[in-house]
């Protein structure tokens, strides 16, 4: 604990999934804001809400996972893809 590390490493050890220059954050945060808001609302929330929870007890947050997990594959946007790829294979 305490030690300190620079943005490659942070990213090396998936603390971070990106290192910019500083020159190039905004242009890189706006691109991962417009990749975020192309996903389904609903499924964005589900993982931020799994997210919040990250320090549950590994039982109870393996069961929200399936839990969501289930919902997000019932979800209109997911039956829409299903379909499509089903669609594609005839």
């Amino acid at each position: 604990m305490g030690h300190v590390f620079d943005a490659a490493q942070a990213k090396e050890c998936g603390i971070a999934n990106a290192v910019v220059a500083p020159q190039e954050i905004e242009a890189a945060g706006m691109e991962a804001a417009r990749e975020i808001a192309a996903l389904p609302p609903d499924a964005v929330a589900a993982a931020r809400a799994l997210m919040r929870n990250a320090g549950s007890e590994l039982e109870a947050r393996i069961a929200l996972e399936g839990k969501i997990l289930d919902e997000r594959l019932r979800s209109p946007e997911a039956k829409a893809v299903l379909q499509a790829f089903f669609d594609r294979k005839r």
